[in-house]
């Protein structure tokens, strides 16, 4: 059947013949850039019995002052401090609580979480017992560039936890992270680097309006959207969420649309770095995880032209990214992957500066599953790049121009 909106102009649907989408590798051969052995704690030295518990009313409770719990809590933090991931293997919590509920709390040894508010993805709470633990919002069958949580937003975070709850038996599934202090060493001997440098990047969003969804199901298609305005600022009241979305640092205007009703088109100018307190560096923070590539291999919306796509990402001064500059962007992250295997009961936190992360498109055979959990770390405001973070490349002399 054609999915296509009665309403939408044909201009609006994509050529798929014409049309060549950006397809990302994640690794470069098979040498992972952060070897699996650096970042694996060994979670069956760990009596986790001893670490959560059950809580009468369900859920699960975090024994933080345990003698067990700290010293799990030291082991993460070490590695976490060193190499900006951990891998916490064989803790058995699945077994404990399917649900990933146990797994949950174990973020909250290091961190404090933050709750998913004005993110680009609809999400959903995994478990009912488990606050704030949200499954990752993307179809299994689109591929997801590399990118930093929330780096479209001023509210970005420090940390992002995954845990394995149901993982497929086959070897597809897969998360993949980049190094970040990799690629900003070599981004900035490029120009496409120092052009980030000069101009910084305007990250273009489009939120639709779900009433106009609501109000017209026989015109409308809501695979086509990725979230409305409404569900990303938790209000009905356009006034509310322009307010909240200011608040977040972004330029709001709204924009009349045959398929997308009024819609609230958001802009946020910053850096394409950001400065990193680990590091104390300026680190690339701008991907093509926030560009119409993101849609390519998403189901319906990879049906629009790139300009309708939710997620356009330009230069400061509002030039879109050519598609050689996505490319090389790809590209950059992709020479410094590794990937992280899952195994059900492995819970991996991650830094948001010193890496980014993403996946390829997942193949799950009937009567399988796959569901990741995801925890959001404390919420920061971005800064973007400071003087201190590029005297500090400097001192290795990576090449610099301002």
């Amino acid at each position: 059947s054609n999915m296509v909106p009665v309403t939408a102009a044909p201009t609006m649907m994509i050529d798929h013949d014409e049309y060549k989408p950006l397809l990302p590798r994640y690794m470069k051969g098979n040498v992972p850039a952060v070897p699996l052995d650096d970042i694996v704690v060994e979670g069956s030295q760990y009596d986790f019995t001893k670490i959560v518990a059950p809580k009468p009313e369900g859920g699960w409770e975090l024994l933080k002052d345990s003698p067990e719990a700290q010293r799990l809590r030291t082991a993460l933090e070490e590695v976490f401090e060193n190499k900006g991931v951990f891998l916490l293997r064989d803790t058995g919590l699945t077994e404990m609580d399917p649900t990933g509920g146990a797994m949950g709390v174990i973020p909250d040894l290091l961190v404090d979480s933050s709750r998913y508010i004005g993110g680009s993805n609809l999400r959903e709470d995994v478990a009912p017992n488990a606050p704030n633990v949200y499954d990752t919002g993307a179809p299994l069958s689109a591929h997801l560039h590399y990118h930093h949580e929330m780096e479209y937003v001023a509210d970005s975070i420090r940390t992002i936890t995954f845990m394995g709850i149901k993982m497929p038996s086959s070897a597809s599934g897969a998360t993949y992270i980049s190094d970040t202090v990799a690629t900003t060493k070599e981004i900035l001997g490029t120009q496409l680097g120092q052009k980030m440098k000069d101009k910084g990047v305007c990250y273009v969003r489009k939120l639709p309006d779900l009433a106009h969804f609501q109000n017209n199901p026989d015109t409308t298609d809501s695979r086509l959207v990725f979230n409305y305005w409404q569900t990303c600022f938790e209000t009905e009241d356009p006034i509310e969420a322009e307010k909240i979305a200011k608040e977040k640092g972004l330029e709001v205007s709204w924009v009349d649309s045959p398929i997308f009703g009024r819609y609230m088109l958001t802009k946020f100018y910053i850096s394409g770095f950001e400065y990193c307190p680990w590091t104390q560096k300026n680190l690339l923070y701008a991907g093509i995880g926030n560009s119409p590539d993101w849609f390519d291999a998403w189901p319906v919306v990879m049906d629009l032209v790139p300009e309708e796509r939710p997620m356009e990402l330009w230069w400061g001064d509002n030039v879109p990214l050519s598609r050689e500059e996505r490319r090389e962007l790809m590209e950059v992250h992709d020479n410094h992957g590794s990937s992280i295997d899952w195994q059900e009961g492995d819970v991996a936190m991650i830094c948001n500066y010193r890496f980014a992360h993403g996946r390829p498109a997942i193949i799950v055979q009937p009567g399988e599953q796959r569901k990741i959990g995801v925890k959001l770390g404390e919420g920061y405001k971005r800064q973007g790049d400071t003087p201190e973070g590029w005297a500090n490349w400097e001192k290795e002399n990576v090449p610099q121009t301002r």
